[in-house]
Order: C-alpha cells, then structure tokens, then sequence
C-alpha cells in the first residue's frame, strides 16, 4: 500500500486487516462508484457528494450519494428559469438486482416531478370548471419519449443472492430448492427509500409561497439509482419467467400521504447500470431536459398566471391559453 511521505509512524493497518481485504471490501461498497458518477457529471453540473437532507420521518439528518444541480436556463431575462436536479443513489453488489414487469401501463399524473412551483400546481379553468394541475401535465412532458417510450416498467423487485451466504430477513424473501433466493427488503431500504425522502425534502423546499409571482424557477427533479451489478427484467406472460439482462428500468411505486386530504402520490426511480449510466445521462436525460426546458419557458404566463382549456380532461398543452 502506498504511504505519504509525512504519514506517521503508527498510522499502519492493524494486523488483523489485510490490504487485499480492504481493497475487496472498497471495491464492493458504493463509495468509489459514488466518485465515479460524481466525476462523470462535474463537467456540466454542479455537483455535491453527500447531499444532506432531513428524514421526513425520524426528522433526522441523513444524506444522498450525489446531489446534481444543472441550469437550464438560455435567456436570464425572462420570467421563467428552468433547472435541473438529479438525485442519486449508488450500489455496487456481486448479485443481480431482478426487475419484475409492471402489468399495466399508465400514465402517471405527476411524473416527473417538477419543483420550484406553488404547491398545488398550475391553475387552470375551464368553462363552468376549475382545478390545479400538475406542472408536468400542463407541459405534456408525459408525450415525450423519456417518459411514453421510456424504459421497462418495474413495482417489483428483489436482490438474488447466495441461499448459504446469509438468512432471510423477513418472511417476504422467496426461496426455493436451489443455490439463489431472492431479497425484497435490502434494495428497497438501500436504492429507493433514500431517493423518497430526499426528493420530498428537495420539493418541499422549493415550493413557492403567493399568488403574485413575478418569476418562476420550475426545477426538473429526477431520482436514479446507478447499479454497478448485473440487472435482469422479468416479464412473465402465462405464468413463463422470461429473463432479460437490461440497463434501464423505471420503478414506480403507490405511495399513500400521511397529510389530511393528500391521498396518494406515485414514487418513480429510475434504476440504471453503472456502465449505462453516461448513455442515459447523454441520450436520454439530456434531451429530455432540454425540451422541458423550452417548453415552460413557451408557457412561461400559463406557469405564471394560469391558463384556459375547453376541457379540462382532454386537453393538449399546446392547446393552453393565458388567463384573463
């Protein structure tokens, strides 16, 4: 092992640690992948490591792998100035990470999640009607292909491991007569719980307070897990396990609010391979980002002011007008 030239004297390993056991055990935690996402992104975000945050429910402090910030913002002198947050969370594990089919594909109201906005949407009218809309609704980005072609979809998923290496946690864990079990409570407490809470915190601390508003800075914020480990998506049509090796799963889950009158939100992760990760960062996330960017920059006075549908259920964000 390399030593600085000032290193003291008693600053050694102990005996009881060797270097190839600590080399194995860095190799195989998410810190060095941590940095290798960091790096990757620093060139065109600003990026922290070890984002702090507060847990929505033990309100203690905890923190996220990789916090990155981006503007998207082209012309400052306008009233609406788009960003970007990707909120990240890595894992490097020797066993695969099993995706399972989602049957039913929706449309998802609230997906992604935009900050940065009043907390309860764009004000949008109607004759005789009137509601507040998500900001992702009223700019259609459900029609672009980040999100309506996107990835498989995922509500299930599991960690096989080894059935000798260690027992099951809880009697959710699937077992069989072979050498594998699955595990569904590790990836979720480790990959998704963290991207949950982090994303409310983040939200919630967006949100913008009044009605007279000069200017908005609607923030695009997207949760990705990055997964150095092999990732497999199930489909299982007539009862048949159909494995596929894939790079890019979105996992989305029902999440019920503790708030009086909030009913329910959908929690949506994206979970890509490490080697993926570039990829979709470049071809996917990118242009997606852009094109949301110009388009709330276009309906900057809707965002602002509110806006007015023949329909409140069929309507097309182009279709939009500013309020009277």
């Amino acid at each position: 092992m390399k030593t600085a030239p000032d290193n003291p004297e008693r600053n050694v390993l102990p005996k009881s640690v060797s270097e190839e056991d600590l080399i194995r055990a860095l190799d195989t935690s998410g810190y060095p992948l941590q940095g290798q996402v960091a790096e990757l992104l620093t060139p065109d975000f600003f990026v922290i490591e070890e984002w702090g945050y507060v847990d929505s429910d033990t309100k203690t402090h905890r923190t996220l792998d990789v916090h990155a910030y981006r503007n998207l913002a082209t012309d400052r002198t306008v009233s609406v100035k788009p960003d970007m947050a990707l909120l990240i969370e890595c894992k490097r594990s020797a066993y695969p990470y099993v995706f399972f089919s989602k049957v039913h594909r929706h449309r998802i109201p609230d997906f992604p999640r935009i900050g940065g906005m009043r907390k309860s949407g764009v004000s949008l009218r109607a004759p005789g009607k009137h509601r507040a809309e998500t900001t992702a609704r009223v700019l259609g980005l459900a029609d672009l292909p980040f999100v309506s072609a996107g990835p498989p979809l995922s509500a299930a998923f599991s960690r096989a491991v080894n059935k000798g290496k260690a027992k099951p946690a809880s009697a959710e864990e699937l077992d069989h007569d072979g050498n594998v079990r699955l595990t569904g409570t590790d990836p979720w407490n480790t990959l998704i719980l963290p991207l949950v809470k982090a994303s409310d915190f983040h939200w919630r601390g967006s949100i913008v307070e009044g009605q007279n508003i000069a200017a908005l800075y609607p923030r695009l914020i997207l949760n990705i897990s990055v997964i150095d480990a092999p990732m497999i998506f199930v489909e299982t049509p007539n009862g048949k396990v159909h494995p596929t090796l894939t790079p890019w799963v979105r996992i989305i889950r029902h999440q019920t609010l503790e708030e009086k009158y909030a009913g329910y939100r959908w929690e949506v992760v994206d979970a890509v391979h490490a080697d993926y990760f570039p990829t979709y960062v470049a071809e996917h996330v990118m242009p997606f980002a852009r094109e949301f960017a110009r388009r709330a920059v276009l309906m900057s006075e809707v965002l602002i002011r509110g806006g007015a549908v023949d329909n409140l259920e069929t309507f097309d964000w182009s279709q939009i007008k500013v309020a009277k």
